[in-house]
């Protein structure tokens, strides 16, 4: 088993290789795969390769379902930019041979007045775009959380479609130190065709993300956990981000987040949780605002349920 670790490791630091040295920036299709889902992950900055602790791994980390306890799911809400709309459900449930999880992500763009190449209106049109996500996670060894997810992809545009298929890797290693929890993990996402519509195709967005986390102080009232993502895009720049989450008794939690390096148009983020015990089921909302520059803020919202 540890020899398939070490395997693994390897083709994971190999496929890392050819993203680091692309230089493709602006040159890929499904836009909408970039943006950032869940409101806790952006309260926290986009922090959450080294967290992925509940259902929001399916998007960062499919490695952190590996050790989550109960079935969860979440509707998951974003007040995107110029009047825009972006909805997803999640849903991730324990079973004796691994965890497996589902999502469904669509962004709407509203009606749109379509016109022809003399400037004749033609209708009014909506874009979509959609994916459809299969997860499938297991701890390998006490400690190491291995996963996978299977995309669809579709994109369309009046009469006009593009779909393929993706495909992104986790892994997660749990350990402590000086007796508070330490993790790490490492992700590959949208690794996968092209987005092509008639003849002409795009990449996707493949990102490669590392990221830690540490339980800084925690007890029976009180918990800080602080963590710091490291990524690169292949279409952007090396980016940065810190993230730190107060908790108050396991039910009210208060979140801040930096993106330090590798963003034009966002640096702060803040959020809330509350998450309200129901007998043996937890049911929990979530809250992210978004700084924005020079364009309007960025609001999310997660309702979810622990059973």
């Amino acid at each position: 088993m540890r020899k398939s670790i070490i395997i693994l490791a390897a083709l994971l630091v190999m496929l890392s290789v050819n993203i680091f040295a692309s230089d493709d920036v602006g040159t890929t299709g499904a836009a909408f795969l970039k943006i950032d889902i869940g409101a806790r992950p952006a309260g926290l900055g986009d922090c959450f390769v080294g967290i992925a602790d509940d259902y929001n791994a399916i998007q960062w980390n499919p490695a952190g379902l590996s050790f989550i306890e109960k079935g969860q799911v979440a509707f998951i809400r974003t007040n995107w930019l110029a009047d825009t709309s972006f909805n997803a459900v999640s849903f991730a449930y324990p079973f004796n041979f691994g965890t497996l999880g589902f999502n469904w992500t669509s962004l709407n763009y509203g009606s749109i007045d379509g016109y022809d190449n003399y400037g004749n209106p033609t209708g009014s049109f909506t874009p979509t775009d959609t994916a459809i996500t299969l997860s499938y996670s297991k701890e390998l060894i006490k400690g190491f959380g291995l996963g996978i997810n299977i995309k669809q992809i579709q994109s369309k545009i009046e009469s006009e479609s593009a779909s393929t298929q993706a495909f992104d890797l986790g892994v997660l290693y749990k350990m402590e130190i000086s007796g508070n929890p330490f993790k790490l993990g490492f992700s590959i996402l949208n690794l996968g065709g092209e987005m092509k519509f008639i003849e002409e195709g795009d990449p996707l967005p493949t990102n490669y993300l590392f990221g830690f986390s540490y339980m800084i102080f925690e007890n029976d009232s009180h918990s800080v956990l602080g963590a710091i993502d490291l990524s690169k895009p292949t279409d952007n720049d090396f980016r940065a981000n810190l993230g730190i989450e107060y908790g108050f008794k396991k039910m009210l939690f208060f979140r801040v987040g930096y993106k330090a390096a590798g963003y034009d148009i966002e640096d702060i983020t803040a959020g809330l949780g509350f998450h309200y015990p129901l007998k043996n089921n937890i049911f929990g909302f979530d809250y992210a605002f978004g700084k924005m520059k020079e364009i309007n803020d960025v609001h999310r919202f997660s309702v979810s349920f622990e059973f």
